[in-house]
């Protein structure tokens, strides 16, 4: 079975071979041509974020992901954070070049909109898939901050991260390479 990594001394969680570098590769084909990566306000800002990425629709073919995906949220959530999750939302495929300086700057997954909130509930959990191998690019440190300077999550390849959405974090600037990740977020209600 997987293990849980740091579940007390981080912000974050991780978990290890969840995805085989099989898995991965087919992870990597099964999406839809890229598009550039748009902000919450569903607009292009490089200052901001320079990604490309592709949506992965559940279907018969890819069904398989989203199990894997769902059984280490829960597996992460019922050992951990104990939230009220009620669904998650399509994956995301996102890719972040040397040729863009790909990155993501500080930002939260969750919405401030209320109305956002109320129709569909509040992200609470934000969930990373490494699927590239950490030796094929550098630069692309997914970072999370809990007050600090940032820590560097693990970058093995199939590793998934899991952190509450709320939680800042960022991508830097990736320098060489292409990073490639798979992102999640599972929903829940309100918090009490």
């Amino acid at each position: 079975m997987w293990h849980l990594y740091n579940q007390y001394l981080e912000p974050y969680v991780w978990v290890n071979g969840v995805f085989t570098t099989d898995e991965v590769k087919k992870i990597a084909q099964n999406t839809e041509p890229l598009q550039p990566g748009l902000i919450c306000n569903n607009e292009i800002d490089e200052s901001t974020r320079r990604s490309d990425i592709s949506w992965i629709q559940i279907n018969d073919d890819n069904n398989w992901i989203y199990q894997k995906i769902q059984e280490a949220i829960n597996w992460a959530n019922t050992r951990y954070y104990n939230f009220d999750l009620t669904w998650i939302e399509h994956l995301q495929l996102t890719s972040y070049s040397a040729e863009q300086r790909g990155c993501y700057a500080q930002h939260l997954d969750v919405s401030t909109s209320a109305k956002t909130q109320f129709q569909t509930g509040l992200r609470k959990l934000s969930v990373t898939v490494q699927l590239t191998n950490e030796e094929e690019y550098q630069g692309g440190d997914l970072k999370i901050y809990d007050g600090s300077d940032g820590q560097i999550v693990p970058r093995q390849q199939g590793t998934v991260i899991v952190f509450p959405s709320f939680m800042l974090h960022e991508v830097t600037p990736v320098t060489q390479g292409i990073r490639k990740s798979l992102v999640a977020w599972a929903h829940g209600p309100r918090f009490r």
